[in-house]
């Protein structure tokens, strides 16, 4: 019975940190305020995003903790359901849809993360985050992204 509860817990556990890449955690929800000389971090893992924006200070995304110091690179794919008024940052709109918008690839040997923020006009509803390591999928979130209560 222990070993099932075990089993049970792991296989809740995992979908929230665990990808396809067993060397990496990686983490999504919200980030804690940003406070100076502080690593961003994550505070809240969750799959329902409030719509609060940028000049609010939120910030949302997600986190990569590796098992090991080897380099390391990664990147995102953000699927939004209607094309954002603006894409700011440097962040970039897909060639092949206004409703995919990708990240740069960044190339580290640390923990690492990406925060988004929210801009006027960018839309409600169903999202989808595919994070890639060193050009492979690793994990995808699917979230709502809900108005600010």
């Amino acid at each position: 019975m222990k070993r099932l509860f075990a089993l049970l817990l792991t296989l809740t556990v995992l979908p929230w940190t665990m990808g396809a890449e067993e060397s990496h955690v990686i983490r999504f929800g919200i980030f804690a305020a940003k406070q100076a000389g502080k690593p961003n971090e994550i505070a809240t893992q969750t799959l329902t995003i409030p719509l609060k924006l940028e000049a609010t200070g939120f910030r949302w995304g997600y986190e990569i903790s590796p098992q090991d110091a080897a380099e390391y690179t990664h990147r995102a794919v953000v699927y939004l359901p209607r094309p954002p008024a603006a894409v700011t940052g440097d962040l970039e709109t897909s060639q092949d849809s206004p409703t995919i918008v990708k990240t740069p690839k960044y190339k580290v040997t640390a923990r690492d993360d990406y925060t988004f923020t929210f801009d006027e006009g960018d839309p409600l509803g169903e999202w989808k985050i595919e994070i890639f390591i060193n050009d492979r999928l690793t994990r995808t979130f699917k979230f709502q992204v809900v108005k600010d209560e």
